[in-house]
Formats: structure tokens, C-alpha cells, sequence
């Protein structure tokens, strides 16, 4: 709550990204924000898949986030 403070935010307007379905996506969660998974890490497609909470975007690595973001800026 601090860092939504300092920068005027709402928590669903923050990603939170990470490689691990169960730390990064749960506190994603728990905070609110929107979580991202990358598959450059420890978690494979079919973890993701089996578990009990979805992640709101999944991608095959940080680059490609990187790039979705950009694409998005120039539409």
C-alpha cells in the first residue's frame, strides 16, 4: 500500500510479474493487481494450467511482455 501511496495508483491498475504461478500470481492476487506469469522461469505451461487461480496474461517470457506492452501503446 505504500508504493500504490507514493504514486497515486489503484492496486488493478498495477501488473505484478513473475515465474512462479505460486508466489508471484498469490500475491498478485492478494493485493489486487493485475498478475502476469512469464514461462522464462520455473513455471511451465501446464502448472499454469492446473492451477486453481488463472493468471490475467501469460507469455513466454518478459521480452514478449515488453513487446505486447509497446503494441499496445501504438494502437
Amino acid at each position: 500500500s505504500g508504493l500504490l501511496n507514493r504514486f497515486g495508483c489503484a492496486a488493478y491498475a498495477l501488473a505484478m510479474v513473475g515465474d512462479r504461478i505460486d508466489t508471484y500470481f498469490g500475491m498478485a492476487c492478494n493485493a489486487g493487481a493485475f498478475g502476469v506469469l512469464v514461462l522464462s522461469g520455473e513455471t511451465t505451461l501446464e502448472v499454469a494450467d492446473a492451477a486453481p487461480k488463472q493468471p490475467h496474461l501469460i507469455c513466454d517470457s518478459i521480452e514478449v511482455l515488453g513487446e505486447l506492452i509497446a503494441q499496445s501503446h501504438k494502437e
